[in-house]
């Protein structure tokens, strides 16, 4: 009779061989609450399971801190205007006045730059 390897704890995510034995490709996924609904996070392939696994780590401590782990359907622009009311104080006037998104780039979302 064979053991089973143990069950990893809920809510620790999951690392998969997606691949075959000869060539793996891992994929490591977990699961977020958003408005109410479970969504999942899931990125591959990864060549070696320790990076899997080193990037479901990451991902977890940061949605444990309570930072963003999902894309973000917020435009450059508006990233850049709300990093600039928080930085405002240690800014000199002329960098304020100056620091602007270009049009190319400010309607961009910015998940679709991050890829």
């Amino acid at each position: 009779m064979t053991t089973k390897k143990p069950r990893r704890p809920k809510g620790s995510g999951s690392v998969r061989n997606r691949g075959t034995d000869r060539h793996p490709l891992w994929q490591a996924s977990y699961f977020v609450q958003v408005d109410g609904q479970r969504r999942q996070v899931t990125k591959q392939p990864f060549r070696r399971k320790a990076d899997a696994e080193a990037w479901l780590q990451a991902e977890l401590q940061r949605a444990r801190e309570g930072r963003p782990t999902l894309p973000s359907k917020i435009k450059v622009a508006e990233l850049l205007d709300e990093w600039l009311m928080v930085r405002r104080p240690a800014l000199e006037e002329n960098t304020y006045r100056s620091t602007s998104a270009s049009p190319s780039v400010g309607s961009s979302r910015i998940w679709a730059i991050t890829r």
